[in-house]
């Protein structure tokens, strides 16, 4: 079974998850494994190029 495998700044697993799976439009999603129900969400049609404006300001 192939998984995705999340390593801390040392070097020790800290999350195993699912390779992607297709969904609609376009989609991806990683399921991660354990107790909690956990995923990412790839988007494609929202992810942006570049950041266009700032969210928490500073000089």
């Amino acid at each position: 079974m192939l998984q995705i495998i999340f390593m801390n700044q040392a070097g020790q697993e800290q999350k195993r998850a699912q390779l992607p799976i297709d969904a609609i439009n376009g989609m991806q999603i990683i399921n991660f494994h354990g107790d909690k129900k956990e995923m990412l969400v790839d988007v494609p049609h929202n992810n942006q190029a570049k950041v266009e404006s700032r969210i928490l300001g500073g000089r």
